[in-house]
C-alpha cells in the first residue's frame, strides 16, 4: 500500500503485508506535483501543443519549447521552478521543429546551421550544429537573449554561471560551454575532439535585455583535422538533486551531462573516469535497512566481459568536482562491488545492478539526509585500459535514471512498564546476591495463610 506523506519528487515508500516497507529513490525528479497536488509521472517525450509550442509530455520543470516563429527575437526554449524562471532565445526566424524522440530539431536557421533542443529532466541542453566549414566561417560569435527572473546569476572560475534565488539558495546553473566535431571513439564511444567555448553574460539588443554571447574557437574550426558537422553545447538547468561525473582528459564542469561513466579506455589517447551521485535519504534516517539494490542502465561497454566496478561512499560533490579535485572515497565504510555489464553488441543496453544495502545502512544508522556514492572500476583495471573495464549509464538527467530500491523495517521503541530486581537467596545458604544479573517478573497477589485449631 503506498505511503502518500512519503511521495515526493524522488522518493515513493510503499507499505508491505509483513510490515516491512519498499522505498524506490531516485538521484533526480521521477515525478512532479502539479497545481492542484496531482502528482505525474515524468515523462521527456516531446510533443506538439495546440498553441504551436513544443512540449515534454510531462517536465517537473516546465520546459516549453519554441514552435515556428518569424523573424525577430523568440524564446527558444524556458524553464520555471517555484519563483525561478529562465529562458534561452533566439534571434531570426525559427521553422517548424522537427520532433524526434526528446530532441527538437530547427533545420537551417541560418545557411548552414541548424538548432537542436534536447530536453532533460532538469532543464535542457541546446546544441547548435555548425554542418560545414563555410558555415564556420561565418561565426565569429552567437549571442543568445537571455532572461531570468527570481534568480541571482554570479560567474564560475569555470566559466559557467551559478544560479541562486533570492535567499542565497542554489537552484541551477549553466556550465562552461563546449564544442566538439563528429570524430567519435569507436571503443569509448566518446566525442574524442572537443574545446570549451568562452561563455559571457553581456547586455543584449532590446534596451534593459542580456544576452549569453558564445565565442567559438576559429583554430578549431579551420583545423583541417577537424571533421564536421561541429555541435556547440550551452545546457541550463534548475536542479535540485545531482550527479556528475569526472574525466582525467576533461577539465570542465560535466554535471548536466546525460551520461555517466567509469574505468579506462585507450581511444584517441587513454583517459580514465569515474562517476557520482547524490542521494536523498531523509526518510531512512533511524530505519534498519534490510536490502538495497541499485539499478545503472548500463548504455556501452568495451565488451561483455565481466569486469568489476564499484560503488563507495564519498564525501559531498558539486559543480566544481573534477578529476583534479575529487571528493574523498570513504574506505572507511562498505564497498559495494559487481561484474554486471550490458552495452555491447550480444550484451544490449539495459539494467545492471550492485548490492548497496551496506552503503544505505550506515546512512541509515547515521541519519544522512542525503548520502554521496561514488562509481569507479576496481583500481588494477582503471590503471590499465587493455582490461576493458569502460562502461557508460545514463545520468539523472535521462528517461532511464539510476535509482535504489530498498526494503527496510522501523526501528521498534524501547519496552515500558518493566520493573528488575536482583536474584536473592536465603542468608542461611551463603549466597550473594548477583546484581549483573536483573531479573524481569511479575508482581503477584499476596496469600493468605490459614491455621487450624488443636483441641484438648
Amino acid at each position: 500500500m503506498p505511503v502518500p506523506s512519503l511521495l515526493s519528487e524522488t522518493t515513493e515508500v510503499v507499505a508491505n503485508p509483513d510490515g516491512t516497507y519498499t522505498a524506490e529513490v531516485h538521484a533526480g525528479p521521477t515525478r512532479y506535483q502539479d497545481e492542484d497536488g496531482q502528482w505525474w509521472p515524468v515523462d521527456l517525450t516531446l510533443t506538439k501543443r495546440s498553441d504551436g509550442s513544443i512540449a515534454p509530455k510531462g517536465h517537473p520543470r516546465g520546459l516549453v519549447i519554441s514552435g515556428a516563429a518569424d523573424a525577430g527575437e523568440h524564446d527558444l526554449a524556458r524553464l520555471a521552478s517555484g519563483a525561478a524562471k529562465l529562458a534561452l532565445g533566439w534571434e531570426g526566424t525559427l521553422p517548424e521543429p522537427e520532433l524526434e524522440g526528446t530532441a527538437a530539431t530547427f533545420r537551417e536557421v541560418r545557411p548552414g546551421i541548424d538548432l537542436v533542443v534536447d530536453a532533460t529532466r532538469t532543464g535542457f541542453e541546446q546544441f547548435i550544429v555548425v554542418k560545414t566549414r563555410a558555415a564556420a566561417s561565418e561565426i565569429k560569435s552567437i549571442a543568445m537573449p537571455w532572461r531570468i527572473a527570481g534568480v541571482v546569476p554570479s560567474s564560475e572560475a569555470n566559466g559557467g554561471l551559478t544560479l541562486r534565488g533570492k535567499d542565497g539558495k542554489y537552484v541551477g546553473h549553466v556550465p562552461p560551454a563546449v564544442m566538439w566535431d563528429a570524430t567519435v571513439g569507436a571503443e569509448s564511444g566518446d566525442h574524442l575532439r572537443r574545446v570549451p567555448v568562452p561563455m559571457t553574460v553581456k547586455a543584449g539588443i532590446k534596451p534593459g535585455s542580456k544576452a549569453l554571447m558564445l565565442t567559438p574557437e576559429q583554430d578549431f574550426f579551420s583545423d583541417p583535422a577537424t571533421t564536421y558537422p561541429v555541435t556547440i553545447d550551452p545546457s541550463p538547468t534548475l536542479k535540485p538533486g545531482f550527479d556528475t561525473l569526472v574525466q582525467d582528459n576533461i577539465g570542465s564542469d560535466l554535471s548536466t551531462s546525460k551520461e555517466l561513466k567509469l574505468g579506462s579506455v585507450t581511444d584517441g589517447g587513454t583517459y580514465r573516469a569515474r562517476s557520482f551521485i547524490r542521494w536523498p535519504t531523509k526518510v531512512l534516517a533511524d530505519k534498519r535497512i534490510t536490502a538495497a539494490t541499485m539499478y545503472l542502465w548500463n548504455t556501452h561497454s568495451w565488451n561483455c566481459s565481466d569486469h568489476e566496478w564499484q560503488v563507495w561512499i564519498t564525501e559531498a560533490v558539486g559543480t566544481a568536482t573534477r578529476w583534479s579535485k575529487q571528493p574523498r572515497w570513504r574506505s572507511d565504510y562498505p564497498v559495494a562491488k559487481s561484474t554486471m555489464t550490458k552495452g555491447y553488441s550480444g550484451c544490449t543496453a539495459g539494467y545492471i545492478t550492485a548490492n548497496v544495502q551496506p552503503l544505505f545502512a550506515t546512512a541509515a544508522d547515521h541519519g544522512w539526509q542525503t548520502l554521496t556514492t561514488g562509481l569507479r572500476a576496481k583500481s588494477s583495471d582503471e590503471a590499465d585500459p587493455g582490461t576493458h573495464s569502460w562502461k557508460k549509464f545514463q545520468s539523472s538527467e535521462d528517461s532511464k535514471d539510476p535509482y535504489v530500491s530498498l526494503t527496510y523495517n522501523t526501528q521498534p521503541s524501547a519496552p515500558k512498564n518493566l520493573t528488575s530486581a536482583a536474584r536473592s537467596v536465603a542468608a542461611a545458604t551463603r549466597r550473594r546476591s548477583s546484581p549483573r544479573q536483573p531479573v524481569i517478573r511479575r508482581r503477584r497477589p499476596k496469600r493468605r495463610i490459614r491455621t487450624a485449631r488443636s483441641g484438648i
